[in-house]
C-alpha cells in the first residue's frame, strides 16, 4: 500500500506535533515492513528528515500551512503519488 503522511511540521528538535510525527514516521520504519511510505516535507524541514529505508520517499511541498496554495497545490502533489491512503496529523487538510 502507499501510504502519505504530511510531515510539513516535522521536527527532531519541535515539541507536540512535530515530535509526534517524527516518532511515527521512525516507529513504522522499524515495524511496518510491507508498505510504502511518502513523507511530504517542506523545504524548511528537508533537510532534518533523513531515512535509509528504501521503502520511505521523501516529497517536497512548497505549501505552507493555512495558505491558498496549501488548498490548490498540494492536492495536485498527493493526487499525482497515487496515494491508497494519506494521514494529516493536523487540522488543516487540503479540500481534496
Amino acid at each position: 500500500m502507499r501510504i502519505g503522511i504530511d510531515a510539513r511540521m516535522y521536527g527532531p528538535s519541535a515539541r507536540g506535533l512535530g515530535r509526534y510525527i517524527q516518532k511515527l514516521i521512525d516507529h513504522l520504519a522499524i515495524i511496518d515492513q510491507d508498505n510504502e511510505y511518502y513523507i511530504y516535507l517542506g523545504p524548511h524541514n528537508w533537510d532534518d528528515f533523513q531515512t535509509t529505508n528504501p521503502r520511505f520517499f521523501k516529497v517536497l511541498v512548497s505549501a505552507r500551512w493555512y495558505t491558498l496554495s496549501e488548498q490548490i497545490i498540494f492536492p495536485l502533489i498527493l493526487w499525482r503519488s497515487k496515494l491508497d491512503l494519506m494521514h494529516f496529523p493536523h487540522f488543516n487538510v487540503p479540500l481534496l
